[in-house]
């Protein structure tokens, strides 16, 4: 009669069985349209739109598990000075879950023909939508303020807020 051979599995073919299983995974992770951030959620807007803050991140289409929520968080402060609170969360399998608060302008300040809004904190908010009656002052040159430069918490005199806001003159 024939004999039916004996399998003896072991260990190696264990281990090699879980590191397939493990690199389809992450190749899964990387390159499923599942785990592909579409798009961005965002709580505490008022004057700015959602799409005025992917634009700015441009995450759209990136795999979800390559995201990181600090460098994220550190785009919008520098794109948007006019936010504050900013908490950022990833949630598997695809979503980008933003909270935050926007600054609310206590004064119009024109220069010349351009206009800047100033919130309580002396931070330069650039004028979006309707800020509703604000006390305007019409000077020949910048407010004295102060911006909290946020690569290291250091403060600054602007001289030239569009540059501020990421604007070349």
């Amino acid at each position: 009669l024939p004999a039916i051979p004996v399998v003896n599995p072991g260990w190696r073919l264990l281990s090699g069985l879980i590191a397939i299983l493990m690199a389809l995974i992450l190749y899964t992770l990387f390159n499923a349209p599942s785990f592909q951030v579409h798009q961005i959620e965002v709580s505490g807007l008022q004057r700015l739109t959602p799409a005025d803050l992917q634009a700015v991140l441009a995450i759209s289409g990136k795999p979800v598990v390559t995201i990181d929520p600090q460098a994220v968080k550190g785009q919008l402060e520098i794109a948007f000075p006019e936010l504050k609170d900013i908490r950022i969360r990833v949630v598997l399998p695809a979503r980008i879950l933003i909270t935050l608060t926007e600054r609310q302008p206590v004064l119009a300040w024109q220069v010349g023909s351009d206009i800047y809004w100033i919130d309580p904190e002396g931070i330069l908010i650039r004028p979006r939508g309707e800020p509703g009656d604000l006390p305007l002052v019409t000077a020949n040159a910048l407010p004295p303020l102060s911006n909290t430069d946020h690569s290291g918490g250091k403060e600054q005199t602007p001289s030239n807020p569009p540059e501020v806001w990421g604007q070349s003159t």
